[in-house]
């Protein structure tokens, strides 16, 4: 009498067997998937951290030559790459992966050890090396505010590229220690000690360095504002008889609607240690 009863089970499990194991493999990959969308930014990070130590390393060695970097690699999954690059109607240049557009150059491939930030390609065959689209940091100084941690590079030339690196100079304004405001722009996040992140914490009165490859020039901040981001420009392009600084960002976390602008003057300038 139990015979049938137990040939009925082993056909209940042989039924359920391939479902059982459909729902283990979907959910190891919901794990895989789970575990990759965690660790990715934070992988991200880690890889634009070591250009960033790159470029530092070489200033402090005295080389202010340009490193290569791939302009695909290791972006912010939710970079968004017009919104930081101002036109001088006031609006935003969307930047795109044309070679013109964030200044890319085809470089043979470097081969493996070149160091972060480097892309490596295969070879095309014996004197025939792979070209590949590289994208150049060029640092210009060492931006250091001590009040709020803040030691990063700063490079020339303000595109999605250089931003997910170093601060960046807006090439259309003054140079760096000239009579006039020299635009400086850099990300902020809700990640703790990105980049400018607790700028709103820099106040008038507080000074902080940049360090150029010739002298180390030493800014007292003047005042803190927010603004839309149109009225940026009536600040860069205000006629003025000194030498400033405006340090950019976006404001406020998380929804970046306005820019945070510190306007500084430079109060004294020497030689670099």
């Amino acid at each position: 009498m139990s015979q049938p009863s137990h040939s009925s089970n082993e056909k209940a499990k042989r039924r359920s067997s391939p479902l059982n194991n459909i729902l283990l493999l979907v959910a190891i990959l919901c794990l895989i998937a789970g575990l990759y969308f965690l660790i990715r930014p934070i992988w991200t990070r880690h890889k634009q951290q070591e250009v960033q130590n790159e470029l530092l390393a070489n200033m402090d060695e005295g080389r202010f030559e340009a490193i290569y970097v791939d302009p695909n690699a290791w972006a912010d999954p939710d970079e968004e790459v017009e919104y930081f690059v101002p036109d001088n109607s006031g609006g935003y240049v969307k930047v795109t992966g044309d070679e013109e557009a964030i200044g890319v150059e085809r470089r043979p491939s470097l081969g493996e050890g070149d160091g972060p930030g480097y892309e490596t390609g295969e070879g095309g065959g014996e004197g025939q090396p792979d070209e590949q689209l590289l994208h150049a940091l060029q640092p210009l100084a060492r931006l250091v505010i001590p009040k709020i941690a803040v030691n990063i590079p700063v490079v020339e030339g303000l595109n999605s590229v250089n931003l997910r690196y170093a601060a960046c100079h807006y090439q259309e304004t003054v140079a760096l220690g000239s009579i006039g405001s020299a635009a400086i722009f850099a990300h902020r996040s809700p990640e703790h000690g990105r980049d400018l992140n607790r700028l709103n914490e820099v106040q008038a009165g507080d000074r902080f360095t940049l360090q150029t490859e010739t002298e180390l020039l030493t800014y007292r901040v003047e005042r803190n504002i927010v603004t839309p981001p149109a009225g940026i420009f009536e600040h860069f392009y205000a006629p003025v008889s000194e030498s400033r600084v405006i340090l950019v960002t976006c404001h406020p976390i998380p929804s970046w609607e306005n820019r945070m602008l510190v306007i500084a003057t430079l109060e004294s300038r020497e030689p670099s240690p």
